[in-house]
């Protein structure tokens, strides 16, 4: 399966494989290639496969960045991602959202 996506004003084809070579769940071209490609591992959780996305494509967006901040706003974002995702599934089946109570995500 293969996803075209724009990313800071350049397209890119997100395509998503059943493994990587050296058991990597991503990588990502170069901004300069004129066939910018994101490769995605299928052989992940939901969560880690998420992650990955974010991941990449915060590579694609901001290909100065180490990896180390990428790593890290990876993880943050596809943990807020799911938290807002639960929330919004709970209010769709009719539990009120707890609005008072904000619980820290870890």
């Amino acid at each position: 399966m293969c996803v075209r996506v724009k990313l800071r004003g350049r397209y890119w084809s997100i395509r998503f494989v059943d493994y990587l070579p050296g058991g990597d769940y991503g990588e990502c071209d170069t901004a300069e290639r004129s066939n910018r490609e994101i490769r995605i591992a299928l052989n992940q959780t939901d969560e880690e496969l998420l992650d990955t996305i974010i991941h990449e494509c915060l590579h694609a967006c901001i290909s100065d960045l180490s990896e180390d901040p990428v790593e890290t706003s990876a993880k943050d974002i596809a943990k807020v991602i799911l938290k807002v995702g639960e929330w919004k599934r709970r209010e769709s089946h009719g539990v009120k959202p707890n609005t008072t109570n904000t619980q820290e995500t870890s």
